[in-house]
Formats: C-alpha cells, sequence, structure tokens
C-alpha cells in the first residue's frame, strides 16, 4: 500500500480507488448523495 501524501496529486490516489470499485455501487453511492443533498 503506497501513502497517497507523498504525492503531490492525492486525487490520482483516489481515482486509483474509485476504479477498483464496482459500476454499480459507484453509481449507487453518488445517487444517495445527490438526493440527500437534493432532499435532505
Amino acid at each position: 500500500m503506497t501513502n497517497a501524501t507523498q504525492k503531490p496529486g492525492g486525487w490520482s490516489a483516489v481515482r486509483q480507488q474509485l476504479a477498483t470499485w464496482e459500476k454499480p455501487a459507484l453509481l449507487a453511492l453518488l445517487k444517495d448523495r445527490l438526493f440527500s443533498k437534493i432532499y435532505g
């Protein structure tokens, strides 16, 4: 496991993490956050 804080762009580590997720799970997460912002 590499330390993301050592790199200037920690965003790449986030993108790598997202790439390992299944697309349906990611979409469900995004929808949940979107709806909670809109209706929360």
